[in-house]
């Protein structure tokens, strides 16, 4: 495969890159890959989840301000 940029971060076969928000964060290879994988997954799901329950609570204090 040999490397690949993404973003800043550099990587090659014995990393894995995943992105996070903004930010790159850069995983060295090991047998708990998957686990990485699937922990980075949870955590991107509820940033989220969180980002939209922020984007609704905004929404509903903007309309708030409107009513008023």
């Amino acid at each position: 495969m040999g490397e690949q940029q993404i973003g800043k971060a550099s990587c090659n076969d014995d990393f894995i890159c995943i992105k996070q928000s903004k930010y790159y964060v850069k995983s060295h290879k090991t047998l708990q890959e998957k686990a990485l994988l699937e922990t980075y997954k949870e955590l991107s799901q509820i940033w989220q989840f969180g980002h939209i329950f922020l984007s609704i609570n905004m929404n509903q204090k903007n309309l708030e301000g409107i009513e008023n």
